[in-house]
């Protein structure tokens, strides 16, 4: 969360927000405003692989990921 309020730039990149979740439609919603907000978004899956990907103690959790534009 910490590096979600430190905005979606850090220089020349743009912060990754990670979605999983079970419904494309509602992963589509997250994603539209993820993106409005300018932060870049990647859909890790369903919440059985993305989730626990994304929780605490999950390979993705904690890590302040960036895309150079």
């Amino acid at each position: 969360m910490s590096n979600f309020v430190n905005g979606p730039r850090v220089g020349g990149a743009r912060r990754v927000l990670l979605v999983s979740g079970e419904h494309a439609e509602v992963n589509k919603v997250a994603t539209d405003l993820i993106i409005s907000f300018g932060f870049v978004s990647v859909d890790v899956g369903r919440l059985i692989i993305g989730g626990r990907l994304q929780q605490a103690g999950g390979a993705l959790a904690g890590h302040d990921l960036l895309l150079n534009d």
